[in-house]
């Protein structure tokens, strides 16, 4: 296994919330799932348990729903070779006003030698 360097693996995970966001505004089920390793499981507010197949199924219906922006900000990474965790914020705007915001938790596992989500929980700030 290479050495582990933490500070390329943040670089790496700063790209992939950059596709991430990409695909999720474009609604390219297919992009983001492509960020998900093939175990990986979410965890959205007040539902169950998605693998990345139902999570693909959502991000295809988000064009329809106004959403202009979105944006991901890791605010801490850290881990092992094995695993790396990020704790981030995430914003989410029809073009002028934010519509959610939040706090994730992500966790980040190697599949065939790419960091790849695997698992991954999200709640809201929003008071609704």
């Amino acid at each position: 296994m290479p050495d582990f360097d933490l500070k390329k693996i943040k670089a790496t995970i700063q790209h992939n919330n950059e596709k991430y966001a990409r695909a999720f505004l474009k609604g390219d089920a297919t992009g983001f799932i492509e960020l998900h390793h093939s175990r990986s499981i979410s965890m959205p507010p007040n539902e169950g348990v998605k693998d990345s197949r139902e999570m693909g199924e959502f991000i295809r219906t988000i064009p329809a729903k106004g959403i202009k922006s979105y944006a991901l900000q890791a605010l801490e990474v850290f881990g092992g070779p094995g695993e790396v965790i990020e704790r981030g914020t995430y914003e989410v705007g029809d073009g002028v006003h934010t519509i959610d915001h939040g706090k994730f938790i992500a966790i980040w596992k190697q599949e065939k030698g790419r960091w790849k989500i695997y698992r991954s929980i999200w709640n809201s700030d929003s008071v609704q």
